[in-house]
């Protein structure tokens, strides 16, 4: 096999006019632009400049959407004595859709958006022949998800990957698939059709593992070989890789294969690799690339960027209505990556005959995976499949298409779309696996949700935790759920950026999946925009959104917190994102999970949701160490009720390993430590003996610690260590806050407030009536501290005093990102999302002098947050605690401030008086 590469410069001309066919362009020499395929229009700069500028994703200034020809003429001398003997076959390893000419001769159209486009051109070679191709990114026959998005690769226009023209001897073996076997016994699985019209001896062998001469018969043949005993298997913790070559002497025909040897399976509620049972830590990808705009075609630029998500824990890729090119396949298979390629669809499948159904896009859709299966079935990579996202109609048409797949590649794992029907969720008889949110809508099992999908998650709503786990909902229907309804319903769902109708069937309200499940979408704690990275973009996108939302906060006078805004934000996301995570880790039952994301997403209102940017990154805002030590095939799990304690409680932690790598930790020890973090002083320390061979889940015992005698707030850490061989250790720590007990008579006084207006400690008025705290500030006889209950017209430091703007207070960072849920809560006449993005604290203020903090929200601050109200301040007022508002509303949010000499704390502390930290800040706020 040979392969003349066609990469290079082409001429090129743009047909915004689609009149290219009609004139013949074919015909004539094509000249209006020089383009170096692969490549696309924008790329380049070929097309005009647009003024556009999107404020919801990043912008293609050069974005052509439309026709564009290339055209090349080639010489061929070299393969002359090829030319009888050889087929030749012109390839496009990644287009869009693709219309082919040989001279004046029109060979073919292939409209496929994930497949290779292939063109038999082996009649029409000759020495000298020019090749004409009309690119069409304009008229598919499905809108393509997100290998056409705007938000995402956007709808690039070009040829990129592998160009050129495949020889192959006449006689030869095509249509080669390979599957492997590892569960219990060693094999090697091949199907391929042979070309020729006789018998012919071919040769398979993998160097120093096996050797065998096989004949093939005209046709279809299959073959199975018996591995030895040290073939070494392919997984994500070991990816063992082998070279088969498959060769003819005869025929001149020689072909070499990259092959895992491995079993990837569903067994029951589990996923197994090699017949043992893994856990999928996952993440979301929707091939964004903001250098070039579209996904790349060379295995090294893929391994860059998965190198960064193996660093930072993650085993597996979930392509959201899309499907990367070869070489992402080629990197996961070298990395150990499990890889699940979906679709290019969002929306409804309808059965025939059912209003709505569409044959044609239906059609299209049903052979494009079809196509991703033929062109990238054999890398041992490629282990699942998805139909779509969030994909509603019906349910046996789903089935129809599953059934189809396995009956092509059974070795392929199915699921009939990710979150499909929502809030009522249901599996399939050829689904393999559960990809969703919710079994109900109170059996969740993600720990964050928009407004629209309300309800929220624990990670949302809970006091901070390690606790959570979602065990009960695959086992038990959740407490006053019904199990059925009845009759057919027409709703409202989200849908992308927008809304859209649907009707749902008669079925249960719970249902337990039975099947591997992987919980969708994970994460999506958004952060404030690093305006830093703005200079970071010199390739085809643009951040004109990021400039814009810099303007906004500039034009707001908040420029000169940006940096803050995005630090102290980021550090709330990560503990969000550990929460969440670690809740997965402990349930027993999941099987997996897909973040959204640990790369910022750069569309659908702009989701600055990673802790790595859209180039895969890093922030610096957590290491790839510090994020696998709780993300990580090997993981210790500390579960205990809460962060914050009084003197004399007792910490008691259930210590738990999570473990999924290959090693077996006998004899070894989990040693658990509390450590004082002003000195490193450790307190105490205890051995916990790990079991051997612990695959799972293993509780190992409980830790006691009792925080006799602490008589001031003291920041404690609970460190888990597994010292490893080779000097490294696994290593998670939890930060817990100590204080000393609330103070009584403060917290008495305090408590009075519920009834009373005010109350009067020492030389200081604590008031919930604004006229009156004016009053004793304004005669200056007393120190003020107003605690109101309300907030009304001309309240003290108000940006627009006739009308006062407030948010309540909320300790998680908002969902995704405000602009796109406030427009579709609106539009479902659903509640707004809150929006904000967690404290920045300001360290230097004399009011939390007595009152030790970090700048960002930890868990002491969830009673005060909560009991809070935020208001949007006067701009020249700087806040001691200030809330971070999003990147669209702007406001400068005040918790704790001073203004019109009294101290403002919008915190209805009364509520909460018995909680320490809060008489400890109040006593602050009593010092400053």
């Amino acid at each position: 096999m040979k392969f003349f590469d066609l990469s290079g410069k082409w001429n090129g001309c743009l047909d915004s006019d689609f009149c290219g066919k009609e004139k013949k362009f074919y015909s004539n020499k094509i000249n209006d632009f020089i383009i170096n395929l692969p490549g696309t229009v924008s790329e380049q700069k070929l097309s005009p400049p647009t003024d556009f500028k999107s404020t919801g994703y990043l912008t293609d200034p050069f974005l052509y959407e439309g026709w564009v020809w290339f055209q090349k003429t080639i010489d061929l001398t070299e393969y002359e004595n090829l030319f009888d003997s050889s087929s030749f076959e012109l390839i496009f390893e990644r287009t869009r859709i693709s219309t082919v000419w040989i001279d004046d001769k029109e060979i073919g159209t292939d409209n496929s958006l994930c497949g290779i486009h292939r063109f038999n051109i082996t009649e029409l070679v000759k020495p000298s022949l020019t090749i004409t191709v009309l690119i069409d990114n304009k008229n598919y026959p499905t809108k393509g998800g997100h290998m056409t998005s705007p938000d995402t690769q956007t709808n690039w226009n070009g040829i990129i990957g592998k160009i050129g023209i495949q020889i192959t001897s006449k006689n030869h073996i095509a249509d080669t698939i390979i599957r492997t076997e590892a569960a219990e016994t060693k094999k090697l699985l091949i199907k391929t059709t042979y070309t020729g019209t006789n018998p012919a001896d071919y040769k398979f062998s993998i160097e120093n593992l096996f050797s065998e001469t096989k004949p093939l018969q005209p046709g279809l043949n299959e073959l199975s070989f018996e591995l030895p005993e040290e073939t070494k298997l392919w997984s994500d913790t070991n990816p063992n890789l082998y070279q088969l070559v498959i060769e003819s002497e005869t025929e001149n025909d020689r072909q070499t294969f990259t092959v895992g040897v491995k079993t990837f399976a569903a067994n029951r509620k589990y996923f197994e690799i090699n017949g043992k049972r893994i856990f999928l830590r996952g993440k979301h990808d929707g091939m964004i690339f903001p250098e070039t705009g579209f996904a790349p075609g060379t295995k090294e630029e893929w391994l860059k960027v998965m190198k960064t998500a193996k660093e930072y824990g993650i085993n597996h890729y979930r392509f959201h209505t899309c499907c990367p090119p070869q070489a992402a396949f080629e990197a996961a298979d070298e990395l150990g990556i499990y890889m699940a390629p979906e679709l290019p669809f969002w929306g409804t499948i309808q059965a025939p005959g059912e209003e709505g159904f569409n044959e044609s896009e239906q059609n299209y859709l049903i052979q494009e995976g079809f196509n991703i299966l033929k062109d990238f079935g054999n890398h041992p990579s490629f282990v699942m499949m998805s139909m779509g996202n969030e994909l509603w109609g019906s349910e046996q048409r789903l089935d129809d298409i599953m059934k189809g797949y396995k009956e092509v590649d059974s070795y392929k794992l199915y699921t009939g779309g990710s979150n499909n029907f929502q809030f009522w969720p249901r599996t399939t008889e050829h689904e393999d696996y559960f990809s969703g949110v919710r079994f109900s809508k109170e059996a969740l099992i993600r720990g964050s949700y928009a407004m629209c999908d309300a309800p929220l998650g624990f990670v949302q709503t809970d006091e901070p935790n390690t606790n959570h786990n979602y065990d009960i909902f695959f086992n038990s229907v959740a407490e006053g759920e019904n199990t059925n309804s009845e009759g057919e319903q027409e709703i409202e769902i989200q849908y992308g950026t927008g809304v859209k109708k649907v009707k749902t069937k008669s079925i249960p309200q719970h249902f337990l999946p039975g099947k591997p499940c992987i919980s969708h979408e994970v994460g999506q704690y958004c952060m404030y925009p690093d305006f830093n990275e703005i200079k970071r973009y010199h390739g085809v996108l643009k951040p004109y959104n990021l400039e814009e939302f810099k303007n906004r906060c500039i034009n707001a006078g908040l420029e000169s917190q940006a940096d803050d805004f995005f630090r102290d934000s980021s550090r709330l996301a990560v503990q969000c994102y550990k929460t969440e995570i670690e809740a997965a880790l402990r349930s027993n039952e999941l099987s997996g999970f897909q973040l959204l994301d640990i790369q910022d997403f750069t569309g659908q209102g702009t989701a600055l949701v990673g802790i790595l940017n859209s180039f895969m990154e890093s922030k610096n805002v957590v290491t790839g160490e510090q994020w696998k030590s709780f993300c990580g095939e090997t993981v210790l799990l500390g579960e205990f009720s809460k962060f914050v304690y009084e003197e004399n409680e007792e910490l008691s932690a259930n210590i738990i390993f999570h473990n999924y790598s290959d090693k077996n930790y006998k004899n070894e020890f989990v040693t658990a430590y509390i450590v004082n973090t002003e000195d490193d002083e450790i307190l105490c320390e205890e051995n916990f003996l790990i079991p051997e061979n612990i695959r799972g889940n293993q509780l190992l015992g409980n830790f006691k610690y009792n925080f006799e005698g602490i008589k001031k707030y003291t920041k404690l850490a609970l460190l888990l260590v597994l010292a490893e061989d080779d000097d490294k250790s696994i290593i998670n720590s939890y930060m817990l806050h100590i204080y000393p007990a609330a103070d009584k008579a403060l917290s008495e006084k305090l408590e009075m407030l519920k009834a009373a207006s005010s109350v009067e400690i020492g030389n200081c008025i604590i008031t919930k009536d604004v006229e009156e705290a004016r009053r004793i500030a304004a005669s200056k006889t007393k120190k003020v501290i107003l605690m109101p209950e309300t907030i009304g017209k001309n309240f003290p430091g108000l940006e627009n005093p006739e009308k006062p703007e407030t948010i309540e207070g909320t300790y998680c960072t908002d969902f995704w990102c405000y602009p796109m849920f406030r427009s579709i809560s609106e539009s479902v006449n659903r509640p707004v999302p809150v929006g904000t993005l967690g404290l920045t604290i300001n360290l230097k203020d004399t009011l939390l002098k007595n009152f030790p903090t970090d700048s960002y929200t930890t868990p002491k601050w969830y009673n005060i947050i909560s009991h809070s109200t935020c208001v949007n301040i006067d701009r020249k007022i700087l806040p001691a605690v200030q809330m971070i508002d999003n990147f669209e509303r702007n406001w400068k949010l005040g918790i704790i401030y001073e203004t019109e000499n009294m101290i403002i704390c919008t915190s209805r502390l009364w509520e909460i008086s018995d909680k320490p930290e809060v008489t400890y800040l109040v006593n602050s706020l009593l010092k400053g």
